[in-house]
């Protein structure tokens, strides 16, 4: 019997996992949108390729997080789950921040052990991430 709640314990963290990898989705998925209009918006030649730059690499990560922690899981993604979180700046830096937070809280969320792909793709991230907070503040 103790195998059995073991692994029944292990699906429920799994599935714990899942949404928070959702949620995070959600945020990225909403920055996508916000950094969108930000390309939309801008009278600055750099600044929309900046930020057309930026909404192409946060839609790859949105989808390989996604498919990664699907494929974990061994399961789809629920009718319903996408629902951007759109921040409330329209300032690039101050959207690229705020992702760090949110990506740096969910890493610290996720144990290494079950999610080490998870982790991989956040750091590969963060690192991009940086290197545009740097970009658009001295453009």
């Amino acid at each position: 019997m103790e195998n059995r709640t073991t692994f029944e314990d292990s699906d429920d963290s799994m599935m714990m996992h899942k949404q928070l990898v959702i949620a995070l989705s959600n945020n990225i998925y909403g920055a996508i949108i916000r950094v969108k209009e930000i390309h939309l918006n801008t009278s600055s030649q750099t600044v929309h390729e900046h930020a057309n730059s930026i909404g192409w690499g946060f839609a790859q990560v949105y989808d390989s997080l996604l498919e990664t922690i699907l494929g974990i899981t061994d399961s789809k993604l629920e009718f319903g789950s996408i629902r951007p979180n759109l921040p409330e700046p329209t300032n690039l830096t101050q959207i690229l921040k705020i992702l760090r937070m949110q990506v740096s809280r969910t890493k610290e969320q996720l144990p290494g052990e079950y999610c080490n792909a998870i982790h991989n793709i956040l750091d590969e991230f963060l690192v991009d991430i940086n290197k545009d907070i740097y970009l658009s503040v001295n453009r």
